[in-house]
């Protein structure tokens, strides 16, 4: 196993991804508008260990605008924080959607593509601004710890690890696990998939998907890389699960690296 796709995130958030990379020589990602930008801020030491999956040219063409309206997005839930904002917005809602250019005008198809694709886009945001925070209080932990060791010089009694991050983030999972899921089941067949059809092994980091996933495939051999990481060999294609045909010019996909 050389390669694998991390799914269905694009950052590596949680971090305990990135305890895959010693097992991997490259990890793939699906590359929206700021996705390297993000990655090249957050983990510039990797960035050799990582390959982005592109949309198509056409595709990305006809989503143009969407980060304009994802950056509305944010403004629009900015100003609606407050009640009497939020009471107004009832009122007046077709004037603030069109106020706020956030109003997706089309009544087919391409509605439901730019509708998953801002969903992810706000996913990916929301990770960001995770990592911001956890890499910030690992930051600030370090520099604790390293202040006392450089400072004092016998053992001190009011020294005190912090572990900030035990009781200020979150528990380690994705939010929204099924809504980016099926997200990026409508957006996933749109992206330039003929470089890497060689792909085969899924990244994941979430158990509730995991178990999904081996409840509907016949899990051929598990084997327990290290701690908390396995690799799962399934009789069958996960593409399904995906929503990646089942074509030759796409990847098959029938292992899984999990990362507990």
């Amino acid at each position: 196993m050389t390669c694998a796709l991390l799914y269905p995130q694009n950052l590596f958030y949680p971090l305990k991804s990135l305890r895959a990379l010693d097992f991997v020589d490259k990890v793939f990602v699906f590359e929206f508008f700021d996705t390297s930008t993000y990655l090249q801020k957050f983990f510039p030491e990797l960035q050799e260990k990582i390959g982005y999956i592109s949309l198509r040219a056409d595709e990305k063409l006809k989503l143009r605008d969407l980060p304009n309206i994802l950056t509305n997005l944010q403004l629009f839930g900015e100003y609606i924080r407050t009640p009497e904002n939020l009471s107004y917005y009832y009122l007046y809602q077709d004037l603030f959607e069109e106020t706020f250019s956030i109003k997706i005008r089309e009544r087919d198809s391409s509605e439901e593509i730019k509708r998953a694709f801002l969903i992810l886009l706000l996913a990916e945001n929301l990770d960001a601004n995770l990592l911001e925070v956890e890499k910030a209080l690992i930051s600030f932990e370090e520099k604790w710890e390293n202040f006392f060791q450089r400072n004092i010089l016998f053992e001190d009694q009011f020294y005190e690890n912090l572990a900030i991050k035990e009781w200020v983030s979150g528990p380690e999972n994705l939010w929204n696990l099924k809504r980016r899921v099926d997200a990026l089941k409508r957006i996933i067949p749109l992206f330039c998939w003929e470089n890497v059809s060689f792909l085969d092994t899924l990244l994941i980091t979430e158990a509730e998907l995991i178990w999904e996933m081996k409840e509907e495939a016949l899990i051929l051999s598990e084997t327990e890389l290290s701690k908390g990481i396995y690799l799962l060999k399934t009789n069958k294609s996960l593409n399904k699960n995906l929503g990646l045909p089942e074509e030759e010019n796409f990847p098959k996909f029938v292992q899984i690296l999990a990362v507990f």
